[in-house]
């Protein structure tokens, strides 16, 4: 068993900003809804552990993989030389965002859902969100900028996709700006990006007549000033 845990290390690489859901005591991984952005040379670990009432529980968040590893090693040397119950006592690292939604045996997120999505009301950066929430497959993830008093601030949440399809700034609740966008993977809500505010906007191609062509404006701007310099010659 210590060997496939080796093989399964051999698999963990280094991920910069990662996100894991980070949690203590939860009654299951996937019901953990707070994330943290690990560090460099930092993975997402699942650990269960029994309670003294002995309900099995979960912490969640970011370890380094050497920490992983030397305490993978621990609780299977532990749990060999006293017989301890499969899962009760069990350490698993992974490398993708939210990846420890599962493990120690319980499953992940449901194969039919929406979009993992920040949700936080009032941020001062929207990369400062660390609260997610599994939206429904009818919603999307949604961010908008906001003022009042002066004061910019930022909302993230879940949406439904028929309201961002109509128009994704009509549900601001005091005076926004241009960053107000819906995106539908998952954690893709917290960044303000200029080249994704109108996501549902349509571009019409201008196409130049002979009149608007370079050559057709010059001889309309020189017309107009024959025009002028008769019209003032007539007035005075």
């Amino acid at each position: 068993m210590t060997k496939g845990w080796c093989l399964l290390l051999c698999c963990v690489t280094e991920t910069v900003a990662l996100y894991c859901l980070s949690c203590t005591e939860s009654v299951s991984p996937r019901h953990c809804h707070s994330v943290m952005n690990c560090g460099d040379g930092e993975v997402c670990f699942t650990e269960s552990h029994l309670t003294r009432n002995g309900i099995v529980v979960f912490n969640t968040g970011c370890r380094t993989l050497q920490t992983c590893q030397t305490k993978r090693n621990n609780v299977l040397n532990r749990n060999g030389l006293y017989r301890v119950v499969p899962h009760t006592h069990c350490l698993e690292c992974c490398s993708t965002d939210l990846c420890n939604s599962k493990g120690c045996g319980k499953p992940g997120y449901p194969l039919t859902r929406g979009p993992a999505c920040f949700d936080c009301q009032q941020i001062s950066k929207p990369m400062l969100c660390d609260q997610i929430s599994i939206c429904d497959q009818n919603e999307e993830c949604y961010l908008q900028r906001e003022y009042e008093f002066d004061d910019v601030y930022y909302s993230s949440r879940c949406i439904n996709k028929h309201t961002c399809a109509l128009n994704p700034e009509v549900f601001g609740k005091r005076n926004t700006d241009h960053c107000s966008h819906c995106c539908s993977t998952d954690l893709c809500n917290n960044k303000c990006s200029n080249s994704s505010l109108q996501t549902n906007a349509t571009t019409t191609p201008t196409i130049l007549t002979g009149q608007d062509t370079p050559q057709g404006l010059g001889q309309r701007y020189q017309k107009r000033n024959v025009f002028l310099f008769q019209h003032l010659s007539f007035m005075s």
